[in-house]
């Protein structure tokens, strides 16, 4: 079991330095360029609205970039193969690959955002980071398709429409969404615990594609 476990974390480090490697300028990048809104909030601005715009885009910009690029790019390089080929099982392999996009992403938000103090802010900005990275790397791994990174970002684009018109004929559904929209501490503490999970399923999902 020891050896095992020590396995496993050469692997985690070894996939994380990797990626590290790969994507340092677009993490540096989208890192320094968060810093734009958050030092417009720190030093006062008349537009905070737009700076906190800004900075949900870059946000979004990182889940995207990080989840897409770390495993469509292996994908479309053939290097998935060679992945699949190390001594570790497939589930494993995604396991790490998500571990990395974690710390690639935490680090992207959390160094600029804890400037700000704002220990709310802070949390809200992790469980959208978490989960959204999440998404987008689970519908890279379990699907091929080229497309398949976009399909989070539609389920993204409705959920920002004004829904809550079309939502007026069902009671239960409107309460819903008014609490979701009221309760933003639950909704991102609940977006952090379910990441975990969605990472494990979505190794899962392709351990049996592989062994289909």
């Amino acid at each position: 079991m020891l050896n095992l476990l020590k396995r496993y974390r050469k692997l985690l480090v070894a996939i994380t330095r990797r990626d590290w490697s790969e994507y340092r300028y677009a993490i540096a990048i989208v890192t320094v360029a968060l810093f734009v809104p958050i030092a417009t909030l720190l030093n006062g601005t008349d537009r905070p609205d737009f700076a906190r715009g800004l900075a949900g885009s870059l946000v979004l910009c990182a889940a995207f970039v990080y989840a897409q690029s770390s495993f469509a790019n292996e994908r479309l390089r053939g290097t998935l193969g060679l992945l699949l080929s190390l001594p570790v099982g497939p589930f494993e392999l995604v396991l790490a690959k998500f571990l990395s996009l974690y710390s690639m992403v935490l680090v992207t938000v959390n160094v600029p955002v804890i400037l700000l103090r704002d220990a709310h802010l802070l949390l809200l900005a992790n469980g959208a980071a978490l989960l959204l990275s999440t998404l987008f790397l689970a519908s890279t791994v379990i699907s091929s398709s080229p497309v398949a990174p976009q399909i989070p970002l539609l389920f993204l684009i409705v959920a920002t429409l004004p829904v809550k018109e079309y939502l007026q004929p069902h009671p239960t559904a409107l309460a819903i969404f008014q609490w979701l929209t009221t309760h933003p501490s639950q909704v991102a503490v609940a977006a952090i615990a379910i990441s975990p999970v969605i990472a494990i399923s979505t190794a899962f999902v392709f351990k049996r594609q592989q062994s289909a």
